[in-house]
């Protein structure tokens, strides 16, 4: 069965001083461009009033039938799941160093979703009941909360070593 594809228009982007760029569709425009980029200088005009005073823009974008395009007409076509995400974090990575979005986050904390309620819930009703839990690995205390996941920094400066005034002898 051959697949027939929607046609799409070429994206013309006009600059103030009467520069010409042609992309072949949106996407690439997207891609060239950003997101980003497009929403801060790309405007419907090269100035708009929007009430109070005049906004100056440095380019415009229209497509071929001359129909103005804004960011909001790229807002649905920006990536969005993770493996568009990754695959954006290879683009300038040459081979060397580290591999780009495999480290640690650097968030001081988190929380994980806690897969041991049901165990924890068992536990506290066994204990109410007086009797023990099954082993002792799971007894009530023994099983983790939210409050582990808590990252405690000052876990590393509570040797006495550190206080010392000759660190060795």
């Amino acid at each position: 069965m051959h697949i027939i594809h929607q046609h799409q228009t070429s994206i013309t982007l006009f600059e103030r001083n009467g520069n010409v760029v042609v992309f072949r569709s949106m996407k690439e425009a997207l891609k060239k461009l950003g997101y980003s980029w497009i929403t801060s200088n790309v405007g419907p005009h090269f100035r708009v009033f929007t009430g109070a005073a005049y906004v100056d823009y440095q380019y415009t974008l229209r497509n071929d039938v001359g129909e103005i395009i804004t960011a909001e007409s790229f807002f649905a076509l920006r990536c969005k799941s993770a493996d568009q995400y990754r695959s954006r974090l290879f683009l300038h990575w040459n081979g060397l160093g580290p591999v780009p979005g495999t480290g640690r986050s650097r968030v001081s904390h988190y929380f994980r979703n806690i897969r041991y309620i049901n165990a924890k819930r068992a536990a506290q009703y066994l204990a109410d009941e007086g009797e023990s839990a099954p082993r002792a690995a799971r007894s009530v205390n023994l099983l983790p909360d939210a409050w582990d996941d808590l990252k405690i920094y000052s876990r590393r400066f509570r040797s006495w070593k550190q206080f010392r005034r000759t660190q060795w002898r």
